[in-house]
């Protein structure tokens, strides 16, 4: 093919797109803020300015404004149904408020009041912790927790998996003590 040949093919190329298209794709559109986009698929050919959602940053979490609060904080490690309703009586929110309903103080309070509480990645560094300070007193919580067995009395002759490696190694435990 020849450079004329390239240019006749984008040419026809451009005589397929409706009118529509050539009108979009020929508009300039000047800079626009971050938290708008053009919305293209507008009834009218002219397109829309249209904002995006809005997150709401809480506690290094970002979250959309139309999540409700509920969802939003049971979404941590931790945050259990209970505390998510003392938290939202504290601040007066009601359990069908939307994120994005908030006021500034109450997120601030929200966010000031996660911050004390042991949550994600430190609670989970607490249970570890506990489980190796049973394992290290040689309880039988721990020997449990070591063989990964049932801790709490569950049955286990029927519903718990029990690798045979595990077998040998419940054998020569039971004959240390």
């Amino acid at each position: 093919m020849t450079r004329g040949e390239n240019a006749a093919t984008a040419n026809d190329d451009d005589d397929n797109l409706t009118s529509r298209d050539q009108a979009i794709n020929h508009i300039h559109f000047p800079k626009i803020p971050p938290k708008w986009y053009v919305r293209l698929d507008s009834p009218s050919n002219k397109p829309q300015l249209t904002s995006l959602p809005l997150q709401v940053f809480i506690f290094g979490v970002n979250f959309l404004e139309g999540q409700l609060v509920s969802r939003s904080l049971k979404s941590f490690y931790g945050l259990g149904p209970q505390a998510c309703t003392k938290l939202m009586s504290k601040f007066h929110i009601h359990n069908t408020a939307r994120i994005g309903a908030l006021g500034d103080k109450q997120i601030d309070g929200l966010a000031g009041e996660l911050s004390q509480m042991t949550l994600e990645q430190d609670l989970k560094k607490q249970l570890q912790d506990n489980i190796k300070r049973l394992r290290d007193m040689g309880t039988y919580r721990g020997r449990r927790h070591a063989m990964g067995l049932p801790v709490r009395g569950q049955r286990t002759r029927t519903q718990v998996s029990f690798p045979g490696c595990l077998l040998e190694f419940a054998r020569t435990w039971s004959q240390l003590t």
